[in-house]
């Protein structure tokens, strides 16, 4: 498999967790209260979190191995949501997060996280999963597991920072100014959802060569793309 060769997966380059063994609705968990910032699955999406939630340490209905070690939550760290259309990843340094999402922590020094990043948010990673992992009879994207994301292909960029490395830093940098505008300033929204858009598809073409597709393809995890996100909008529709 062209995606597959010359790569190393996931696995060998990430430790795996999850978070605190808990639900979104505990009452640990406060939108102004607590001892940590927390991250429930809805604040988790592409380059971006939006942290609305705390939660209070040594609560006395959670067990102490609930909560993991506190080192887990500390330092650089990907983070991925089990639930969503694609694969919903992005940086975090200090939050505690719930045991939907997922925690990857680099072993070693010289990962470059942003490179990685724009790896796991890329067309062709959500192509990939979806055609190694999915239900293809239903059609409808699979919720992720700490397992299959281990299996993923990665590709290492030759220097540091690579040009995804920059891309991304980019987009979250304009995902950060997006969100300190908080829907008051429509235009300036709007300028910054184009160039989000712009970079989004520069990341794409970065990492469509990267693992040496030609134009056909790109094209082909395109429209691929395109079926299933139809088949999952029907999906949501029917109830499914």
């Amino acid at each position: 498999d062209r995606i597959e060769r010359d790569s190393v997966q996931f696995r060998e380059l990430f430790d795996n967790a999850r978070g605190v063994e808990i639900g979104k609705s505990h009452p640990a968990i406060s939108s102004t209260e607590g001892d940590v910032p927390f991250l429930i699955g809805g604040d988790i999406s592409r380059y971006q979190t939006r942290a609305t939630h705390r939660l209070k340490l040594k609560h006395p209905d959670i067990p102490e191995r609930d909560y993991k070690e506190p080192g887990l939550y500390r330092g650089e760290k990907i983070l991925i949501r089990k639930t969503g259309e694609g694969i919903n990843a992005t940086l975090d340094r200090d939050s505690y997060v719930i045991q939907v999402i997922y925690i990857f922590k680099p072993k070693r020094a010289d990962v470059d996280l942003p490179h990685i990043l724009g790896i796991l948010n890329s067309k062709l990673m959500a192509f990939y999963y979806f055609s190694k992992f999915g239900q293809k009879e239903r059609g409808v994207f699979p919720h992720l597991t700490q397992n299959k994301v281990l299996q993923l292909p990665m590709r290492l960029a030759e220097c540091t920072p690579s040009k995804i490395s920059e891309l991304v830093s980019q987009i979250m940098a304009e995902y950060r100014e997006l969100s300190k505008l908080g829907g008051l300033h429509l235009d300036r929204e709007a300028g910054i959802q184009r160039r989000i858009a712009e970079l989004d598809e520069h990341i794409d073409e970065g990492v469509f060569d990267l693992y040496g597709l030609d134009e056909k393809d790109k094209e082909f995890v395109r429209a691929s793309l395109r079926d299933q996100s139809r088949n999952d909008a029907s999906g949501l529709r029917d109830g499914a």
